[in-house]
């Protein structure tokens, strides 16, 4: 038999070279449906079905294609660089089978797509600490791969071995070795323009994948790879877009918004008292942290978070609106230090730290407006690629676990992975002090409750947990240990503000969870108080030896991150620049902005045009309802025009602002 099948070698390569590719579409595809039970039968549903018009491709295309011909150019890539047939099978296999064991741990873990992104808190070397968040219900995802790698690697050895080992083309050939170069140049090329044009329609890649059918989900990854295939969809955020450019944008038009703007800081800080660089600012972005009694359907007695519940009548304090369920950290502080919103960005711009401010030449943000700026992270510095973002930043100093800056505090709670929310507060007042006589911006990132609550407190309290949110029961552990962390952060935080009081030099917190943990049952995500799901607290307050001290902000009832800073300017009555200005105005309309997906009550789009109907941007009123921006003022209007305008320019632009002084301070 085996001298049969060496005798017709190519025929046998060409069946397997079909029948392979095929399988790494299957095995990719089947990532993308979290129930494993009925995720075989949508994978095959796709990829086979797709040929008579499967339904989830929205058209009567076999948009599986697309995914095929990214799959068979990889292959000859790697035919032609290894020279052996099956241990190119073996590897093409075992990629798609890594591809498919995160998308789905991650769809799982957060409802969210792995994407191109991901890839550098890998080759960053956090794979370590990304292994560690998987939660315990995913552990054997990570034992089938293990299985299935051993498998497709020893099957590549073997039948290597079998075919005597043959290889594809003649090592002593030189025409072979021109027709092997060719193939790997081809292949290489093929795959570099494919990727890097798939997302744009007017290109040759993006019409033919129009005409079979693709129908790009781009607000929401997950549904885009359910549609058009994981492999399509996966590479279409490899050269992703940042932003469109907005009608009218050039120069002359900037000017006239700088000039606009000017007039309203003026007006604005005819009632302002100082500046906002009279005191040291710390901002504080609170892991996954949200008191219990914010989580719709939940119940817990006696009161985890007391203090925190209460500080609202003593300061400012609201709901903040969160981009994301589970994780997207990274890009709420994003929106905290440059005051720009992920709203606003192509839905392909999906995480800035990594994405954009590595390439960024142009980075205004509040580290700068300080003579001193710190940052602090209990963490591991090179996640979300932090120590290369915060010397773009411009920070002096970022402190963290590894050289040269080190933490000054590294205690954590019994039997937890991470640094406490005490200890952390600890470096950040530490790191105040590096700088003694003079103010500045530190930027404070905890850890302590940070998933996967894989662990029990053995001293914790003993709190009554119960509710719809508890779901099956399957995470019940997971949550008594995150609301036993919230009691833990609940008292940490009210010491560290009486710290904070006893200093005789001025100070103001911005507190705030950067989003709610992904622990609770899934279905709320298909209720009417979805939108809940998607908000945390926050609170900004001044210190004994602060202005505003006792202030209350009027409108402090809902907020986003993007507007943290002018909100610290109005609590503690600091004049403002130009684009403080604007966000003034902004908040004053608009309380929060966020990413639209958040306001959906069904958990998914079924058409752009659903979509494009409210907006790629979500707008809340003073009481945290959907704006509907069919029925906006034409002032309201003109300041989204504008912020739009002013963040393309930033970004993506010609940085027609930098000259203009629009983020001065008045002097």
């Amino acid at each position: 038999m085996l001298a049969s099948l060496r005798a017709h070698r190519k025929a046998v390569y060409i069946v397997s070279f079909i029948l392979v590719c095929f399988l790494c579409a299957w095995i990719t595809q089947f990532s993308v449906y979290p129930d494993h039970r009925t995720g075989a039968r949508e994978a095959t549903a796709f990829v086979f079905g797709a040929w008579f018009g499967h339904p989830s491709t929205g058209s009567a295309g076999v948009i599986v294609l697309a995914g095929l011909v990214i799959i068979a150019l990889l292959y000859l890539f790697f035919i032609a660089l290894i020279n052996y047939f099956w241990i190119a099978s073996a590897l093409v296999v075992e990629l798609s089978g890594t591809f498919s064991a995160i998308n789905f741990l991650k769809i799982q873990a957060r409802n969210e797509a792995f994407q191109p992104a991901d890839l550098i808190a890998v080759t960053t070397g956090n794979t370590g600490e990304i292994v560690s968040f998987v939660p315990v219900e995913g552990h054997y995802v990570v034992y089938c791969y293990i299985g299935l790698t051993a498998l497709t690697l020893a099957s590549g050895i073997v039948f290597t071995v079998l075919d005597r080992p043959h290889r594809c083309l003649d090592w002593a050939s030189w025409r072979a070795w021109v027709a092997r170069v060719l193939i790997f140049a081809l292949t290489a090329g093929s795959i570099g323009y494919s990727v890097s044009n798939l997302a744009n329609t007017e290109t040759v890649v993006g019409r033919l994948t129009d005409l079979i059918g693709d129908n790009p989900r781009l607000w929401d990854p997950v549904s885009d790879y359910r549609a058009n295939g994981a492999i399509t969809g996966f590479a279409r955020y490899i050269n992703p877009k940042v932003m469109d450019a907005p009608a009218g944008y050039s120069g002359a038009d900037m000017a006239d918004i700088a000039d606009r703007y000017f007039e309203a800081a003026e007006e604005i800080n005819q009632t302002r008292t100082g500046d906002i660089t009279d005191q040291s600012v710390i901002m504080i972005l609170c892991e996954s942290c949200k008191p219990p009694s914010m989580t719709p359907n939940l119940e817990v007695e006696p009161n985890p978070t007391p203090f925190l519940e209460a500080i609202g009548q003593t300061t400012s304090s609201g709901r903040m609106l969160s981009t994301s369920l589970g994780g997207g950290t990274a890009n709420i502080e994003y929106q905290s230090l440059t005051g720009l919103s992920m709203g606003l960005f192509s839905p392909m711009m999906t995480t800035p730290f990594q994405q954009l401010v590595p390439i960024s030449s142009y980075l205004p943000n509040a580290t700068n407006w300080w003579p001193k700026s710190q940052a602090v992270h209990v963490y591991q510095p090179n996640m979300y690629s932090r120590d290369i973002d915060y010397q773009k930043f411009g920070v002096d100093h970022f402190w963290s676990l590894r050289e040269p800056d080190v933490v000054s505090c590294t205690d954590k709670l019994p039997d937890s992975p991470y640094i406490s929310d005490a200890c952390a507060y600890q470096s950040a007042l530490d790191a105040l002090s590096v700088y003694p006589d003079e103010n500045q911006f530190i930027s404070l990132i905890t850890m302590q409750n940070h998933g996967a609550y894989t662990y029990s407190y053995p001293d914790g309290g003993d709190f009554d947990i119960s509710g719809q949110a508890l779901g099956d029961g399957k995470n019940d552990r997971q949550i008594e240990t995150f609301v036993q962390g919230m009691n833990y952060t609940d008292q940490a935080t009210e010491d560290f503000l009486a710290k904070l009081d006893e200093l005789d030099r001025p100070v103001t917190v911005v507190w705030y969870g950067d989003h709610s943990p992904s622990i609770y049952d899934s279905d709320l995500n298909s209720r009417s108080d979805r939108l809940k799901t998607y908000e945390t607290q926050y609170f900004i307050y001044s210190n004994k030896a602060a202005r505003g001290h006792d202030a209350i902000l009027e409108n402090a009832g809902y907020s986003s991150s993007n507007f943290f800073m002018a909100q610290v300017a109005e609590q503690t009555s600091s004049r403002v620049s130009p684009f403080l200005a604007l966000l003034t105005e902004l908040h004053d309309e608009f309380p929060a902005m966020g990413v639209a997906v958040a306001a959906r009550t069904d958990g998914e789009v079924t058409s752009e045009e659903e979509q494009r109907s409210s907006g790629d941007l979500l707008l809340l009123d003073a009481d945290g309802q959907p704006v509907d921006q069919t029925t906006l003022t034409p002032r309201q209007r003109r300041l989204l025009d504008d912020y739009r305008m002013v963040q393309y320019d930033i970004t993506a632009g010609q940085h027609h602002l930098a000259d203009k002084g629009f983020m001065d301070f008045p002097a």
